[in-house]
């Protein structure tokens, strides 16, 4: 089976206006940042698929990935480099339409919405895409 979650972090990893906000902080197969992360070492990103299906024979695979931005601040009202919104807007703009290792499509399901983990307090922006993915 084809690893969609590596692809897309090879991807990510490689466009630079996500990795000048995020750097290093991405973590694929994750719901949440690892315990050392805090917001305001700056903006992040955990991303999991959520379930997914074969089309039209087993080499076809449509995935639905769940992704969440962190940061100091989920909203606009400060600098890029704080919040959780300029990571998924950059994100968003890098996956929309995107071709990619094994993906052919990558597009959004569900626009960004704010959100916030209440046992940490912390503010993030949720969104859903979907993938579909070639083996072969």
């Amino acid at each position: 089976m084809i690893n969609i979650t590596q692809d897309i972090y090879e991807y990510l990893s490689g466009v630079a206006p996500v990795v000048a906000l995020a750097g290093s902080r991405m973590w694929g197969d994750r719901n949440t940042p690892p315990k050392t992360y805090r917001p305001n070492d700056g903006p992040a990103m955990c991303f999991a698929a959520r379930g997914g299906r074969p089309d039209y024979d087993a080499r076809v695979l449509r995935v639905s990935y769940k992704f969440k931005f962190y940061g100091s601040t989920a909203v606009t009202d400060k600098s890029p480099q704080l919040n959780a919104c300029g990571l998924y807007s950059a994100t968003h703009d890098a996956l929309q339409d995107a071709i990619f290792g094994h993906v052919r499509y990558a597009g959004a399901e569900l626009i960004g919405q704010q959100i916030e983990e209440f046992a940490l307090n912390w503010p993030y922006i949720l969104a859903f895409y979907e993938l579909v993915a070639i083996d072969g």
